[in-house]
């Protein structure tokens, strides 16, 4: 039975199909979460750039305010100095 053997060989080949397409559409599955995952952790890693920008603004901003108060301080000492060493001239000749 040649018609029956045929058949039989039909269905086969489509089993064997429909095998190969579960298979792959798993396959699709797993890559989808895979880039999923891919997504979130890209995601992540920006906002936790853009928060250590901001750490690295906020911290510059305060060495900038310290060295200004230092280069403040540093003026006030050199001219009461200047001030004390002129008021010395005067007291002792």
């Amino acid at each position: 039975m040649p018609i029956h053997d045929g058949l039989a060989e039909l269905r086969m080949q489509y089993r064997a199909l429909r095998d190969q397409a579960v298979e792959q559409n798993g396959s699709l599955k797993r890559v989808e979460d895979q880039l999923e995952m891919v997504r979130e952790a890209t995601d992540r890693n920006t906002l936790e750039q853009q928060e250590l920008m901001e750490d690295l603004k906020a911290v510059g901003n305060k060495v900038k305010m310290f060295a200004l108060m230092g280069l403040t301080l540093l003026g006030l000492s050199i001219a009461v100095n200047v001030f004390l060493y002129l008021q010395i001239r005067h007291i002792i000749p």
